[in-house]
């Protein structure tokens, strides 16, 4: 048994009628075919209606972060160049530390003798041979000076002034500069 449908009736967009292939539920004369074809797939096409972003909002959206990362790009070396000169200024710490540590520990008499040769380091302040070495330290002993006080010109036997200049190996330009001045221990 055939179920018989009304021709006159069409689809309507509001999803009444479902998907399916127009050429079996299509019946009449050739214009309403055509008529009904035309309604059948305009509803179809509301149905599958997909939800996302078109092509224009993604190239916008794209467009805008370009734009707001171009500053942050442009602070990257800034960034890069700071951190460089803080892991500078913390090695410089641990060298003068390491080398302050060392000269407490000997007897007064034998600082000569440690400021004579020339020291190399690592970026963590660790010694390190000369091939192997990012930083060069040169260690030159003075007496010590207090303008306009003559009553402590004796303490040439009790204190040492030492300069540490920090540069890489093979430049002579100082990286960084200080001076410790080491008390006469008793050792």
């Amino acid at each position: 048994m055939v179920k018989e449908e009304n021709v006159n009736e069409l689809p309507t967009n509001k999803g009444a009628v479902p998907c399916r292939s127009p050429f079996k539920r299509l019946l009449g004369d050739a214009r309403r075919r055509r008529r009904k074809l035309f309604v059948f797939a305009h509803a179809c096409r509301e149905e599958k209606k997909i939800p996302g972003f078109s092509l224009i909002e993604v190239t916008l959206a794209l467009g805008i972060v370009a734009v707001a990362m171009i500053p942050l790009i442009g602070l990257l070396p800034v960034g890069l160049s700071a951190s460089h000169d803080a892991t500078e200024k913390v090695a410089f710490s641990h060298i003068v530390k390491r080398i302050s540590a060392d000269l407490r520990k000997l007897p007064f008499g034998q600082i000569d003798g440690y400021l004579s040769e020339a020291r190399y380091f690592t970026y963590q302040g660790t010694s390190a041979s000369e091939g192997e070495a990012i930083f060069m330290v040169v260690l030159a002993a003075s007496g010590p000076s207090y303008p306009g006080s003559g009553a402590l010109a004796g303490l040439n036997t009790e204190l040492q002034r030492v300069e540490i200049e920090i540069t890489r190996p093979g430049q002579t330009k100082p990286l960084y500069k200080t001076t410790l001045t080491i008390a006469n221990n008793g050792l």
